[in-house]
């Protein structure tokens, strides 16, 4: 069945409504946000290769400038819009997911407060059942046809961390046999395509958040269902009211709602805690190896200074000798 044939049988007419409205509004928000975060980010990339504006201000002239930050400002948005829509509607299908378990939790448990008769409260529970049903088997549809994609992400997240983290713990120090006029032109060069890679990857790292976000989301809704199906069991003495509630619990476990990365993992609360865990170590990994390298480039140049001053010392001591000889 598919999602626009099982919303109906979950969601009234005016929750898809306002479903729809909230989804439409923040991907409208969120993806002008991050369109125009490109567009600011290639004009600055692009800044110091204009040509006509810094030739007339500062005398700077470079006219291929302007055909490279055309091209920029034609491309990169285009191709950051079209990853950020096959993300987006990945994560608009799992807040739909996830709406609708909580919906169904929602309904037990208005139920339950209420203190419907046993009668009416088993059949709550039953028709809570056949949609918890439908959503499950969205669920797995999602994740058969989806799943591969889903990996490819998660994989694209870990890279992207990686980067951030070997990009923060960069050492970046001057090299031997460099003048200050050559560091200095080189941290220019440096500091903007910096700027460059941690805008992207900062809109890579805030896809991920969002997507892993409302995957936790999913996961939850059902964790609150098993959980209050458990209480109603144990709290309603009535016999049909138990076997509604047991039954219903055997359609359900924690990894019904979880969304899976192509069979390979599932991104639940575990998922987050063993990569953020892997991160971490390797994080502290790169930051030794760099203070090593930093400590060893200090070390080499503390060398060379000593090896450069006991020549001038032999030199000076060879010259000195020669001069108390002369009469």
């Amino acid at each position: 069945m598919s999602l626009n044939e099982t919303v109906p049988l979950v969601f009234s007419r005016p929750e898809i409504a306002r479903i729809r409205k909230y989804c439409s509004m923040f991907l409208f928000i969120y993806i002008s946000a991050i369109l125009g975060i490109t567009i600011a980010a290639v004009v600055q990339h692009q800044w110091t290769r204009l040509g006509f504006f810094h030739s007339v201000v500062i005398g700077y002239q470079n006219q291929s400038g302007y055909t490279g930050m055309a091209f920029a400002l034609l491309t990169t948005p285009l191709c950051v819009n079209v990853d950020l829509a096959s993300q987006m509607s990945g994560v608009t299908f799992i807040v739909v997911l996830a709406s609708g378990f909580d919906k169904v939790r929602r309904t037990v448990e208005e139920a339950y407060c209420a203190m419907l008769p046993d009668t009416e409260l088993s059949v709550v529970i039953q028709k809570a059942t056949a949609r918890l049903q439908k959503l499950r088997n969205l669920t797995a549809d999602f994740n058969e046809a989806f799943g591969l994609l889903v990996l490819l992400q998660c994989v694209r997240d870990l890279v992207a961390v990686i980067s951030f983290i070997a990009l923060l713990l960069r050492y970046n120090g001057k090299l031997m046999d460099e003048t200050s006029e050559q560091y200095d032109a080189r941290s220019v060069i440096q500091a903007r395509s910096d700027r460059w890679d941690y805008i992207f990857l900062t809109i890579t790292l805030t896809h991920s958040v969002i997507r892993i976000s409302v995957c936790l989301y999913c996961s939850k809704a059902v964790v609150k269902i098993i959980r209050l199906l458990q209480k109603v069991e144990i709290e309603v003495n009535a016999e049909n009211v138990r076997t509604s509630c047991s039954y219903m619990l055997s359609k359900i476990d924690p990894s019904t709602g979880t969304i899976s990365a192509g069979g390979f993992a599932l991104i639940n609360m575990e998922y987050v805690a063993g990569v953020f865990g892997a991160l971490v170590a390797y994080g502290v990994v790169v930051y030794q190896a760099s203070d090593s390298k930093e400590a060893a480039q200090e070390l080499a140049k503390v060398n060379t200074v000593r090896y450069e001053t006991n020549e001038l010392k032999e030199f000076i001591r060879h010259h000195f000798g020669n001069f108390s000889q002369m009469p």
